[in-house]
């Protein structure tokens, strides 16, 4: 909705074809996404470990931004207000009027830069309360926030005016969580190959995942208390994932793979949005409930 009004309301000060309009890009919005864009990249290598200087860093960028000037005081033709005096000795010649008077130049887009700024200053806050121990940050939960700054500045702006910088940000910080949302849970899950065989129920992690992989549960073996239900969760975002379960117990299997193939015992499925339950009844009242999901790759659970 935000975009179409960009796109479809004139800002003050424009009129149609022909008429004075502003140009160019707020050359400190191109700063502001700049940083944004470098703040995500950080954030795939964890930013909340990035030191000290990155927050300072972001404390300058927002104090440059409220202190950047707005455009320079020029008329329609790009010419300054100050008189041009005439060369020596040359004729003076009364010009006519001019057919229009100059347009007034525009005042700097504050909305766009405070909120600019208070994102940065939010980031470089995150960052250092992180370090310090007072909160446990992530990228994802700055960036929500970071939006819901935008956001308050564009309904400020809707009646201000003078915030189409608005519209790159928030595009800016719209695709910035899209990607973190994905990658930081890969990321901080971890990548390469893992094999787990709990032998008992200390052993035993309730909740098992890898980011990027191969990973192999054998539950074969796990001594489960009898008659009693023991649930256990396998979540793995790009790769492989085995899990050997008993085949003397009640099972209660699911299977969820996002993208890829899918087997849960002797049911199969491949494509997209791939879904299994199987349940399997074995003597005695002890219970096993797997819960596999995978994002793309391969999911299986098997019994023996």
């Amino acid at each position: 909705a935000y975009l179409i009004a960009w796109i479809v309301v004139p800002e003050a000060g424009e009129t149609g074809e022909g008429g004075p309009r502003s140009g160019g890009v707020d050359g400190s919005m191109l700063l502001a996404v700049s940083l944004l864009a470098l703040a995500a990249a950080l954030g795939l290598a964890d930013v909340f470990d990035a030191g000290v200087l990155v927050p300072i860093l972001l404390v300058g960028a927002a104090v440059f931004l409220l202190r950047g000037r707005g455009h320079s005081d020029t008329t329609a033709d790009g010419c300054t207000d100050a008189a041009v005096a005439p060369p020596t000795g040359a004729l003076l010649v009364e010009e006519p009027p001019p057919a229009s008077d100059p347009v007034a130049p525009r005042p700097p887009a504050m909305v766009t830069r405070v909120a600019a700024s208070a994102v940065a200053l939010l980031w470089a806050g995150a960052i250092a309360a992180d370090r310090w121990g007072w909160i446990d940050g992530d990228v994802s939960t700055t960036l929500a926030l970071s939006l819901v700054i935008v956001g308050l500045a564009a309904l400020v702006g809707a009646f201000v005016g003078r915030a189409r910088g608005l519209v790159m940000l928030g595009v800016a910080l719209v695709l910035a969580y899209a990607a973190s949302a994905v990658v930081e849970p890969i990321v901080e899950d971890g990548m390469g190959e893992r094999r787990l065989a709990p032998a008992t129920i200390e052993d035993l992690d309730p909740t098992m995942g890898l980011g990027v992989g191969r990973i192999e549960v054998d539950l074969r073996a796990l001594e489960l208390p009898r008659n009693t239900t023991t649930e256990v969760d396998v979540d793995l975002g790009i790769g492989s994932a085995v899990i050997w379960v008993p085949d003397d117990i009640d099972l209660a299997l699911t299977g969820d793979v996002g993208i890829g193939e899918l087997a849960v015992l002797d049911a199969e499925e491949s494509g997209v949005g791939n879904e299994l339950s199987v349940g399997s009844d074995g003597p005695g009242d002890t219970r096993l409930v797997v819960n596999l999901d995978v994002g793309i790759g391969e999911g299986v659970i098997r019994a023996g």
